[in-house]
C-alpha cells in the first residue's frame, strides 16, 4: 500500500510540475524514510538528493528568476510612489473574478 500511495503521489507531482526533477528527489527521500532503512542511510539519501537538486540547471535557472524578479522592481531613477487604490474594476465574474471582487470589498474599496 505504501508503495502504491508513493506512486501515486510521484504521479501526481508529475503531472501537476512538469518538466521539475524536485518530485522524484522527494519521493526517493520519503520512499528511503518509508521502507526501513537505517536512519544514517536515509540521511545520506537525503543529502545526495538534496547535492543534486542545490547544483543542477533548474536550481540555477530559479535562482536567477528570484533575483530577475527583485532586480526588475528597481528600475533606475523610477521615484514614483504607488497611488492609493480608490476603485477597482474586474472583468470577468467566475471563480476567480469573485473571489478577487470580494477581497476588495472586504477591505472597504468599491468594485466595479
Amino acid at each position: 500500500a505504501l508503495r502504491g500511495a508513493l506512486e501515486l503521489a510521484l504521479n501526481q507531482a508529475v503531472n501537476s510540475f512538469k518538466g521539475t526533477i524536485a518530485p522524484y528527489a522527494i519521493i526517493n527521500c520519503l520512499r528511503a524514510a518509508c521502507e526501513g532503512m537505517s536512519f544514517r542511510d536515509g540521511l545520506r539519501i537525503e543529502s545526495e538528493e538534496f547535492g543534486r537538486l542545490l547544483f543542477s540547471v533548474q536550481s540555477a535557472a530559479l535562482r536567477h528568476l528570484f533575483f530577475a524578479q527583485r532586480l526588475a522592481s528597481r528600475v533606475p531613477g523610477n521615484n514614483a510612489a504607488p497611488s492609493a487604490i480608490t476603485k477597482v474594476g474586474i472583468i470577468g465574474a467566475g471563480l476567480m473574478g469573485g473571489g478577487i471582487a470580494i477581497c476588495f470589498v472586504q477591505k472597504g474599496i468599491p468594485v466595479v
